[in-house]
């Protein structure tokens, strides 16, 4: 009984804080939602529903408020020359972090907190999928939530569905398993 109630005070505490989430990012939402910002119409109308990507970055980062807390730079040396299973790939994104750092990147590479597999801001992006959808500050709401809404509309016209583009989008497998 006890634990039950701790469930039930956890959910309800989880639904607080996503519901906080969904206020305090209204105004980009809204934008990312509707394309009301017509500049970026054209490109930041994904048709993704708001809350999805709130659901998204609250998974990720608890809605901007954890995102990391190791050296993004370190943690992908490491896994690219320490972690064999991976190295491939963490190599791949090294190289990109180091693409990422210029004019339109904000931060120095060095001091730039994420992960401890190199993902950083509020929607934990790996360097080569921020370079992807266009994501200079990846801590920024204003871009980072945008950048969300197109990489998961990316994911959804890849498969064909918004449930299994989150899972892609949160590191699960979305594809079915052998039957």
């Amino acid at each position: 009984a006890r634990a039950r109630g701790r469930r039930r005070g956890q959910r309800a505490l989880l639904l607080h804080v996503g519901a906080a989430g969904l206020v305090e990012h209204e105004a980009v939402l809204d934008r990312v939602h509707a394309g009301a910002d017509r500049r970026a119409c054209a490109e930041q109308a994904f048709g993704v529903p708001p809350e999805i990507i709130v659901a998204i970055i609250g998974v990720e980062t608890s809605y901007g408020r954890i995102t990391g807390r190791y050296r993004v730079l370190d943690a992908l040396v490491t896994l690219a020359f320490y972690y064999p299973p991976r190295a491939e790939f963490f190599r791949k994104e090294l190289a990109q972090l180091f693409l990422l750092q210029g004019e339109t990147f904000p931060y120095q590479l060095d001091e730039v907190m994420g992960s401890y597999a190199g993902a950083m801001g509020i929607a934990q992006f790996m360097p080569q999928t921020a370079i992807e959808v266009g994501l200079k500050d990846p801590f920024d709401p204003f871009q980072a939530i945008p950048a969300s809404a197109k990489f998961l509309r990316r994911l959804f016209d890849q498969f064909g569905n918004l449930g299994l583009a989150a899972a892609a989008c949160t590191g699960g497998d979305p594809t079915p398993g052998p039957s």
